[in-house]
């Protein structure tokens, strides 16, 4: 499965579980090939960011723990949430 489709499948999960969503944030080994993607195929891309699906995707700031595999930022909320493995 490539980067791109397990990023877009992270963000429809995290948008069935929180709503829309400003931001996710992703570990570094699927930020870096998404990032990648998304400018190869003339994507919108920024310093720190590219979109998928619309929604801005970031690299994590910190590791996760080992149950999380993103963390959401839902619009209109200042309260970061993790996605975490089911």
């Amino acid at each position: 499965m490539n980067t791109i489709t397990v990023v877009s499948q992270l963000i429809s999960e995290a948008q069935l579980r929180f709503g829309p969503l400003d931001a996710l944030e992703v570990p570094e080994e699927l930020w870096e090939p998404a990032m990648d993607a998304v400018a190869d195929a003339g994507g919108v891309i920024g310093l720190d960011y590219c979109l998928v699906d619309g929604v801005a995707v970031r690299m994590a700031s910190a590791p996760f723990d080992a149950d999380v595999q993103a963390v959401a930022h839902p619009t209109g909320s200042d309260d970061p949430r993790p996605l975490t493995i089911e």
